[in-house]
């Protein structure tokens, strides 16, 4: 008999890889992260099959965050009687069935608003209320009438008071010179250098030299 020949292949041992599955939603990661984090039970097993059952709820998850998934569940529980196990074999399926059990929108939440999109709300205009007019009697007429006179009278007598009260002539201004001269420190009226200031003269004449002073004072 022949001898059969070797197998050129032989088969490998190497163990088998699995599918890859496309990654989950960002948001879903995060919102089984936070359910795991903030709940008893939940942490045995992958995290993936909590996504998977987020994702299978039927919930719009856009629309949820984790604390209110949280708060949705107690308060659910509550109403129906139930209570939180201690122990969850399968957290996967415990907490989708719980899920399911809510409602698809977190109580409050604006219908058509998304995580995408802002909500395409019609705002309604507040309702129009006509305005009554203001119908004035003639003796109201009269009072008004009497009070706008009076109002022209006491003005006019005030502009008249002020017509007769005497102008205050206007504070000429200082000449240039004198200024440059008063600076300076030079006598006001010969403008001899070394002027002695007076004190009790205006400040743009206060310098005068003992000889202008003594001439121009009086006998």
């Amino acid at each position: 008999m022949r001898a059969r020949r070797p197998k050129s292949n032989p088969p490998s041992t190497a163990p088998k890889r699995g599918r890859r599955c496309a990654p989950r939603p960002l948001h879903v990661q995060q919102l089984a992260a936070g359910i795991v984090a903030g709940s008893l039970g939940l942490d045995k097993g992958h995290i993936g099959h909590v996504c998977d059952a987020l994702t299978s709820s039927g919930l719009n998850l856009t629309e949820w965050t984790a604390k209110t998934l949280l708060t949705a569940l107690n308060q659910d529980m509550k109403t129906r009687g139930w209570d939180w196990p201690n122990r969850i074999d399968n957290p996967a399926a415990f907490l989708g069935s719980r899920l399911r059990l809510l409602a698809q929108r977190p109580a409050g939440a604006l219908r058509g608003g998304t995580a995408a999109g802002l909500d395409q709300r019609v705002v309604q205009p507040a309702p129009f209320t006509p305005v009554t007019p203001l119908v004035i009697t003639p003796a109201q007429q009269a009072v008004i009438a009497a009070a706008q006179a009076e109002i022209r009278t006491q003005l006019r007598d005030r502009r008249q008071r002020f017509a007769d009260r005497p102008q205050r002539p206007h504070e000429q201004p200082v000449a240039a010179p004198l200024v440059l001269i008063a600076a300076s420190g030079n006598c006001a009226v010969c403008g001899a250098a070394g002027g002695q200031k007076r004190p009790f003269l205006p400040a743009h004449r206060a310098h005068v030299c003992a000889h202008c002073w003594e001439s121009e004072a009086p006998a």
